[in-house]
């Protein structure tokens, strides 16, 4: 290789090392891989394009634009690619202090998971702007002009209120601190259980909610309950009266009962015993309660009260007349007859008394009757047989 071969591949090297190093100086110092993230405002009071997007209170990029839209500030951000951000990273409005110009911090920083790309958003839910020192001047002008005498102290109400609270702590310091201490000692307890507590939180609205719907029922109430106060207070006269003399009654009845207790407790022991005895005799009783309706409906339907009968002096008239039911045993008839004899015989007389003819017996009208209701009855099914009472089969069994 000659000497001017050695000289070119010696500034082709050169060359090669330079653009080498400007390209590493280039990227390293001037040009540095950049992506961007959009975050909406509600508002951006003191933010300006160059400002600082900081991690931690440590600067990571700027900001790049600002874009008013209908509700919210588009705010641009350009943050180096070896930065990371949480996917769910929320923008903070910051305020070194009340005059300086403001930055965004972006929250949390990143430990691991899923990291925001190039053109992501956070939206307006999870981006927050400080209050403005003029809105807190001008909330505190609206609550002292509520609180001032045009509005809540109008008549004195607040300062009794204030002077009414003052004597409530004055000397019970102890016993405030007391339960502010047990106050803070329950919220661990409380917070424990977040969502047993967004529960109760949500029944509470939906209870107010409820109430809410319900305004005129419950206005209504207000109203009747009013009416009826006022109507027991018209009254008081009367109830306390009422009142009176029922603990006038109430002492006459306890007199009676300190006089009389001897005989109140004689009563009350022949009492135990009639109940004793009624619960000794309830299946009876119950039997009882259970046939007798049906034993006077029966009564009742055996009374004909338009039975045809006879007068004294044998004319026709209308007499009540009783009917029952008589189950003899088997071969009654048999017997009633041979005691009484033939069915003619026995009614002929009872027959001519009622024509006025002649005089029945006692005997003769009995016999007439039970011939009568006997004739051709032998006895209910099952009873038992008449025992044959005829002296010709004793005297014939000899």
């Amino acid at each position: 290789m000659n000497r001017r071969t050695k000289l070119v591949a010696a500034v082709a090297g050169a060359l090669v090392v330079a653009l080498v190093g400007g390209f590493l100086v280039y990227r390293g110092f001037i040009h540095q891989e950049t992506y961007k993230i959009t975050a909406r405002f509600a508002a951006t009071p003191g933010l300006y394009s160059g400002n600082t997007v900081d991690v931690l209170g440590v600067q990571k990029g700027t900001v790049e634009s600002l874009t008013p839209k209908p509700h919210y500030v588009e705010v641009v951000l350009t943050l180096p690619t070896d930065v990371k951000v949480p996917a769910d990273a929320k923008a903070v409005l910051m305020a070194p202090n009340p005059v300086s110009d403001r930055f965004v911090e972006l929250t949390p920083p990143y430990t691991g998971g899923p990291t925001m790309a190039d053109g992501a958003v956070i939206d307006l839910t999870d981006t927050v702007v400080p209050l403005e020192l003029d809105s807190i001047y001008a909330s505190l002008d609206n609550l002292s002009t509520a609180l001032g005498p045009e509005g809540a102290n109008a008549h004195g109400e607040l300062s009794g209120l204030l002077h009414s609270l003052a004597g409530l702590a004055n000397g019970n310091g102890k016993y405030l601190h007391q339960v502010i201490d047990r106050v803070a000692a329950a919220l661990p307890a409380l917070t424990a259980h977040p969502e047993d507590l967004a529960n109760l939180v949500r029944g509470l609205d939906q209870l107010t909610g409820r109430l809410a719907s319900h305004d005129d029922a419950i206005n209504t109430l207000y109203g009747d309950l009013a009416s009826a106060t006022g109507q027991l207070a018209d009254e008081r006269a009367t109830i306390s009266a009422a009142i009176s003399n029922l603990q006038r009654a109430l002492a006459e009845v306890v007199t009676f009962l300190r006089r009389n207790r001897g005989h109140i407790g004689s009563s009350v022991h022949n009492l135990d015993t009639t109940i004793a005895a009624v619960l000794a005799e309830q299946h009876a009783l119950i039997q009882t309660f259970d046939t007798a309706p049906l034993g006077f409906q029966n009564f009742n339907r055996a009374i004909d009260p338009n039975a045809p009968c006879l007068s004294a002096d044998g004319a026709p008239n209308n007499c009540a007349a009783l009917w029952g039911r008589i189950d003899t045993t088997s071969g009654a008839s048999d017997l009633i007859k041979a005691y009484c004899g033939k069915v003619s015989d026995s009614l002929a007389p009872i027959i001519l008394w009622n024509l006025g003819l002649a005089n029945a017996t006692a005997t003769e009208t009995a016999c007439g009757a039970e011939v009568g209701l006997l004739q051709g009855r032998s006895g209910p099914p099952g009873a038992p047989q008449q025992p044959d009472l005829d002296l010709t089969h004793y005297l014939g069994s000899r």
